[in-house]
């Protein structure tokens, strides 16, 4: 099997492999990290805020990467 990594300009990369090419089924999915906690936004007194400037803060960018969060990130670092 033989794999192509094709990176853009934006830092968008796509990747596709020689089985796929040629139409050999794969069910090979990843869906994101599995969640230990709950989305930490649910429980933020800045949801609001957020969800109309599409800021995110430490706590939703490490829940969103890693499953996982430290409660004393949450509001911290907004961008």
């Amino acid at each position: 099997m033989l794999s192509y990594n094709m990176v853009y300009s934006e830092g968008v990369s796509l990747s596709v492999d020689s089985d796929a090419i040629l139409g050999k089924p794969t069910t090979e999915f990843f869906y994101g990290p599995e969640n230990a906690r709950d989305i930490p936004c649910d429980d933020c007194p800045m949801k609001d805020a957020c969800e109309v400037s599409g800021k995110e803060c430490v706590a939703f960018r490490n829940w969103a990467s890693k499953g996982d969060f430290t409660d004393s990130d949450m509001t911290r670092l907004l961008r």
